[in-house]
């Protein structure tokens, strides 16, 4: 294998991995820079953050609850398909995805629920109001990049074939 296909490879293998940390940070990043600006436009339109509250909160404890269901079926199926699996790397690697998902989901829903009390967004454009606001929006996005990489490695790993050893 070419040293280039290696180190794409790696490259892809790490950001697989990292992805909802990553795009989550920038968020948040994305967000302080332009506080003042999202303010402005969420004051204009008369647009209600407690509504973008209850709508995280809801998604990421539905999401939680049914990752939470999954997870303790496949991890406790030892025949057929998902029996077959188990050896394998990747299906480690997608429990591992399931636990992270379960995590940040519920840390957002946690995180959230002080937020309709304290409204941190309508408060201050700036200081520790806004960092904390910065933050829950980075969680906010990473968890549901986690959610989604676990539907998508679901695809991923129905979609290849079993070797006879049992390992993919």
């Amino acid at each position: 294998m070419p040293a280039d296909r290696k180190a794409w490879e790696a490259i892809l293998a790490w950001h697989e991995r990292l992805h909802p940390y990553g795009y989550g940070v920038i968020a948040s990043v994305l967000l302080c820079g332009n506080h003042a600006n999202i303010a402005a436009y969420f004051t204009e339109t008369k647009l209600e953050m407690k509504d973008a509250y209850a709508a995280t909160l809801s998604l990421a404890s539905i999401l939680s609850g049914f990752l939470t269901t999954f997870y303790a079926i496949v991890a406790t199926k030892d025949d057929g398909f998902i029996g077959k699996m188990r050896a394998g790397e990747q299906f480690q690697r997608y429990l591992l995805f399931i636990r992270e998902a379960m995590l940040l989901g519920f840390c957002d829903a946690i995180l959230t629920l002080p937020l309709f009390v304290w409204r941190p967004y309508e408060k201050s454009q700036a200081g520790f109001s806004g960092v904390v606001f910065c933050l829950w929006v980075g969680l906010s996005v990473a968890a549901i990049l986690a959610f989604l990489r676990v539907f998508r490695s679901i695809f991923i790993l129905l979609e290849t074939p079993i070797r006879d050893q049992g390992a993919r």
